[in-house]
Parts: structure tokens; sequence; C-alpha cells
């Protein structure tokens, strides 16, 4: 009896992977689901676990789509957890349960845009040969995502649901000052943040962006954060939801930039050195605000300071011409995951459980 052949074509096998380390990424963020959360889940509520499940799907569902662009599991790992606990979606979510359905579908509908090409080479599917053919596709899929926010918010308007899960107003620049201390607005606000220790990572991710010249992604993001600052489509979808979209490229950008810090050389040692000058600027602006104005801005300050130092241990390391990307991937985690757990853990208790 003859052995059957291996499949040289390598897609069952690289499905079974992905597949996989998207479980793995899930069991993940059930568990910080559970950490935020389990103070509260005593409660009767079903409406908490709605959010509980809007804020898994959307973590899964922005790893899964992270990995168009980043390699590393635990740079994707970090993407979808900045997104899926990000605290726009908290400020979305204590609104209504129902506001916090885009956090759980957007990351999928981008996949298409994403992936569609990928797909066409690994199942033998034909390609346009111009390059305006190609753009027209991704173009033409890059817009469900925005039709499918439209048409949710006309269906949750209209009978049978007739509800309007969250306020009609625009994306102020005040939204803007979370990117630096997100503690220090208010819980119910709508918070543009990726928490402070991955605001390097965002950082280097968005310098690789622009070095790469991926302007895609960038027109995406620019077009729905236009569409933030708008007056409401049709009166009724939230200019405040489409935050989510940049939120969405932030996420990612963060697990890029975490990648970067990981994997980083002597030809990447401006822009390590850029970003941990920036993070020091801002570490600065806040400790003078906690000096001047109160203890409001001490976490802000202190996780701050703790970013920078992790980004010139990254600096140091690369200048002494030492890999070590094992000890990389540990600091950068461990930093990054205490930042988003204490101050999710924060937000959610102080808008009191959702």
């Amino acid at each position: 009896m003859t052995k059957k052949p291996a499949n040289t074509n390598g897609a069952a096998a690289i499905g079974r992977r992905f597949g996989g380390a998207g479980a793995a990424a899930c069991v993940v963020y059930i568990a910080v689901c559970l950490y935020l959360y389990h103070p509260y889940l005593p409660g009767p509520e079903p409406d908490r676990y709605i959010i509980m499940v809007n804020s898994v799907v959307g973590a899964v569902g922005c790893f899964v789509l992270s990995r168009r662009w980043i390699g590393a599991f635990v740079g994707s790992l970090f993407a979808g957890a900045v997104f899926g606990f990000c605290p726009l979606a908290f400020g979305l979510a204590s609104y209504h349960p129902l506001a916090g359905v885009p956090l759980a579908f957007l990351p999928w509908l981008f996949c298409p845009a994403a992936f569609w090409r990928k797909y066409a080479i690994k199942h033998n599917r034909r390609i346009p040969a111009s390059r305006l053919g190609g753009t027209a596709i991704a173009t033409a899929l890059c817009l469900i995502p925005f039709l499918a926010v439209v048409i949710y918010f006309l269906l949750c308007s209209n009978p049978p649901i007739s509800v309007l899960p969250v306020p009609l107003e625009r994306l102020g620049v005040p939204n803007f000052a979370g990117l630096i201390a997100p503690l220090v607005m208010k819980p119910h606000d709508f918070v543009f943040s990726v928490y402070h220790v991955p605001l390097p990572a965002c950082l280097m991710g968005l310098c690789m962006l622009i070095a790469s010249k991926r302007t895609g992604i960038m027109i995406i993001a620019g077009c729905a954060m236009v569409l933030a600052f708008s007056k409401p489509l049709f009166n009724q979808v939230p200019p405040v939801v489409w935050a989510l979209i940049p939120m969405l490229v932030a996420s990612i950008l963060v697990g890029l930039g975490m990648e970067a810090f990981a994997w980083a050389g002597v030809a990447d040692r401006q822009w390590v050195l850029f970003c941990a000058a920036a993070t020091a600027v801002i570490a600065a602006g806040c400790l003078y605000l906690t000096i001047t104005k109160g203890p409001l801005y001490r976490p802000a300050a202190v996780m701050h300071t703790l970013a920078v130092v992790m980004v010139c241990i990254v600096y140091f390391l690369e200048r002494a011409r030492l890999r070590l990307h094992a000890l990389r991937w540990t600091l950068l985690s461990a930093a990054m995951g205490l930042d988003i757990l204490l101050c999710s853990r924060y937000i959610i208790d102080g808008i009191g459980g959702l």
C-alpha cells in the first residue's frame, strides 16, 4: 500500500495554525473579560453579558484582521485586547448594550478587504491584471463595514426595535484628550484612547505605516474620522460610532509597533529613539499637570513614565546589539498588560459595572 503524498499546498496547515491561534486568543480575551466583570457577574442583568460578548467578539475580530500585517501572535493578541477593551467601547456600552454591537462586527467585516487577494491566490482565482481593478475590488469591500453601520442603526431606530442606543453627538477635540490621560475623562465620555503604555507602540506602528506608504489604511481611518466630526447620517446614525474604525486602526498599529520594538535592529534606532523622546515629553507634561492641578493626573504620569522606561530599555538593548527577543516580548507584554488591565478595570468600576 503506497503512502498518500503530503499536501504540498500548505493551505490546510495554515488554516489549522490560524484557527489554533484564534482559539487561543479567544480564551485569553474571555479570561480578561471575566477578570474585569467578575465583581458584577452575580447580578441578574442580562445586558452585561451582551456587553461582554461584544468585547470578546470584537477583540477576536481585531486579532484575526491584524494577522494581515502582524506576524507575531503576541502583537496581534494585544491589538485585539486594546480594541475590545478600549475606553471608547466602555463609553458606548454605558449607554446601551446594543451600542457595542458595531464593536463586534466591524473588524470581521473588514476581513474580506484585507484578505481577498491572499484568498484568490491560494484558491487559484483570477485577479485583475491592472492595479486599478484590484483597487476597485478593495474599495468596494471596504464599503461593506460603513454600509453595515448605517443599516444597523437604521434598523435600531425603527420598529420593532425603535431604540437609538447612542446619543446623536459628534466627536469633539476633548474626546482625544484621552490619548494622553484616559482616566482623567469622565467614565461615560466617549474617550478615544489606546491607554498609556501602548501609546509609544502605536506611534511606532504609525511611523512604520508611513514609511511603508500604506495609504489605504490611513484613507479609511481618515474617512471615518470625517464622519465622526460630521452631522448624523439620516439623523439616526450617531457620529461617535464612526470613531470605532480609527480606533480599530490604532489598535492594529499598537500590535505592529509592539512587533517592531521586539525585532528592532540598527536600522530602526532612530524610530525607537523618536518614540522614546515623544513619550518622555508626554510623561513630563503629565508630571507637570500632577504638580499644578493635583493627583488626578498622577496615574497618567506613572504609566507614561513606565512607557518611557520600556522604550528606553528596548533602545539600549538595540544599541548594545543584544537581540534578546524573548526578553523584549516579556517586557512589552508585562508593561502593556498591566496598563490595560488596571485602567480598564478602573473605568468599568467608575461606570458601575456598566
